[in-house]
């Protein structure tokens, strides 16, 4: 397996696992007081808008020839980094708020 392959794989990976963490953090969301769930909620949904615009990058990485995809990769990282810390942000939210 190539190098680009592996990489897109566990990128992948990665995207499935944001998947069940947007579920469980709607559940938390959801059995939260009136005063805070719409808070919530709106940013589960900006977290789950986010992660579906790294899938179609991540499309377009699958998609692209060998010297695109270098160039496509360094700006999918810059992106991935803020994802993963919006990620890390909202679970640091959701914990200090239980």
């Amino acid at each position: 397996m190539s190098e680009r392959q592996k990489y897109i794989d566990k990128m992948a990976d990665q995207l499935k696992t944001w998947d069940n963490e947007i579920v469980k953090l709607q559940q938390k969301a959801s059995q939260m007081n009136d005063n805070v769930k719409q808070k919530y909620q709106d940013e589960v949904s900006k977290l789950k808008d986010r992660k579906n615009q790294m899938q179609q990058r991540l499309n377009e990485l699958k998609q692209s020839s060998d010297s695109a995809w270098k160039e496509l990769k360094g700006g999918f990282e810059r992106s991935w980094k803020e994802l993963k810390s919006a990620f890390s942000k909202a679970d640091s939210d959701f914990k200090n708020h239980d």
